[in-house]
Parts: C-alpha cells; structure tokens; sequence
C-alpha cells in the first residue's frame, strides 16, 4: 500500500456490511486456482438453499490456458472481482475456492472504484489473506475469513453454518471455540487480523497493522523448516510489535504436530503476550469463518468475536 493507504490505516474495529438477506444477491469469482465444477455446484446449491441468488462471475470456469495453476488471466480475474463488486445489486460477494492467485491481482484494482460502490461482505481465506486485510484496510469494513463456496458445498456442517451466520446473521457476539490449548495463558481484547501464514509473510504491503490485534495464523502443506523461516521473516519485519494476543489455528500437513506446536511456540512465546492453540480455523474441518477487522477476545482457552454491523 502506498504512503497515504498506510496514514488511514483501520486500527479501531471495523463493522461488517449489512446482514444479507434472502432474495438477495451473491456474486461468486474465481481470484486464485481453477475451480473443481462438482464442488463448486454443490456450494452454490448451498448458497440457493439459503435463499440467496447466484450470480457467477465472468470466468468462474475458465482455467488460464498456459498457466494451469490460475483460474484465468489476471486482468480477467481482477476485472471479474472489481465487476462483481461494484454491480449495484450483488451484496456479497465469495471466492470459488483458494489455490494461488490473488497476490497477482492486488495490484490491478482500482480502490476507488470499489469505494464508491459502497460496502459488500468477502468471504474466503488463505490464498484470499491479503485480499481480506486490504478490504478492510481501504474500504473500512470487516470481511470474512472462512471457507470458499468448494468448503462451503462439501465441508462439516459447522463450517457452513459459521458462514451463513456471518452474511445472514444479527450482529452480536459469537463464541468461536473454548478448550482451547493456553500455551501462554492471559486474557486479552483487540481487532482480530491475520490469516494464512505463508501469504502475510509474501505480502507485507497489503496487511493490516497487528498492533493492539490479536493474531490469527493457519497454514496447510509447510514443513516445520519453511513455517519457521516465514514466521521469523514476520517477526525481523516488525509486523508482530504490539500484538495482544495469538490465536493458532490448524497447521494441516505441516509435519510432525508436535514439532510444529513447539516451534510456534520458541517464536512466538517471545512476544509476551497470551497465545492459544487449537483454533477451528484453517485448512481442517471444522473451519469456522471470522471477521477480520472485528473485535476479538481472549479469555483463557476461549475465543469470542464481535459482531458488529453497520
């Protein structure tokens, strides 16, 4: 983010969009990998069993003819998002699924443009990291970390119900989960950022600042080595000075469990502040979607999100 983006940086809380109802719309956009199409069908049959309309954007579909790893070009996934925002009658809009793409594309956005079609409630996680903290930190609401329409269609029951809550629901406090692992103990309050570990590491620029926050971190297919290497890249950038509180999520075929709890720990444990593992947020299932930019609490092995609305 350029200079003046950082000088209006969110720090207070950010509210969510307006509840979405159902007959409204929701447009759907494929920003990283190629989407499965028996998922995708039944993650939108989901989102039509809520009472929502579909619309699905321009190359949901398409896969880039020389790169098999996108869904598309990145002009055309850019533009699919920035259409499917900005069309004045979609309320939501949800990524098809993760994958790699959406760092390709931040910069090809015009914030403005986004600005001026007013607010919409985001959905998605991991590849969609820097996407989540740049909605907030530009248009001034939260968005939703939580399963993609594929993990909507075919994940537990939990998860799919956390993110009808979060586009349908009151605002309100939700407890996320309790029991979970104190791996140093305190309560602490603060707006919850975060995300996929790999991807706030490869995009310092795009993040919401992590002071006075509480820090979510997940991951999936990272040896112990390389999660080590991306946490300490974190830490040597200063990102993590001032954060309140750590909330671990799951680390999915990341190795040896125990191996992987304690090297969060030896870097973690350095900032002083309480951090709780176990959280069903990630890559397993359940993963239960959160608002990035709410207030988050930590209360021993219990951890409660915010809610508000605008």
């Amino acid at each position: 983010m350029d200079a003046d983006v950082v000088g209006r940086l969110h720090r207070a809380p950010a509210p969510l969009p307006p509840a979405v109802r159902p007959g409204d719309r929701v447009g759907v956009v494929a920003l990283s990998s190629p989407v499965p199409e028996d998922r995708l069908d039944a993650g939108l049959a989901v989102l039509r069993g809520w009472g929502l309309e579909v619309v699905q954007a321009a190359g949901l579909r398409e896969r880039h003819a020389d790169l098999p790893y996108l869904a598309g070009s990145d002009a055309d996934r850019a533009e699919a998002f920035m259409s499917t925002w900005t069309d004045p009658d979609v309320r939501a809009v949800l990524v098809g699924r993760g994958g790699y793409g959406v760092p390709r594309i931040l910069d090809l956005l015009d914030w403005d443009r986004l600005a001026a079609a007013g607010p919409r409630v985001l959905v998605g996680f991991s590849d969609v990291t820097p996407l989540l903290h740049a909605v907030v930190a530009r248009l001034g609401c939260a968005a939703v970390h939580g399963p993609a329409v594929t993990g909507i269609g075919d994940g537990a029951d939990e998860s799919r119900a956390s993110v009808r809550d979060l586009l349908l629901g009151p605002a309100g406090e939700r407890l996320v989960a309790d029991g979970l692992e104190v791996l140093v103990p305190g309560d602490v309050e603060g707006r919850l950022v975060g995300g996929n570990l790999a991807l706030l590491a490869s995009c310092p620029d795009d993040l919401l600042p992590a002071d006075d926050a509480v820090v979510l971190l997940e991951d999936v297919d990272e040896s112990p080595h390389r999660l080590d290497r991306t946490l300490t890249s974190l830490l040597r950038s200063g990102w993590f000075e001032g954060a309140v509180g750590v909330v671990l999520g799951s680390f999915t075929r990341c190795g040896d469990p125990g191996v992987v709890r304690a090297l969060l720990l030896d870097r973690l444990g350095e900032l002083a502040v309480p951090v709780v593992a176990g959280a069903p947020i990630g890559h397993d299932e359940p993963n239960v979607a959160v608002p990035i930019g709410a207030t988050a609490r930590l209360d021993g092995g219990t951890l409660v999100v915010d809610v508000a609305r605008r």
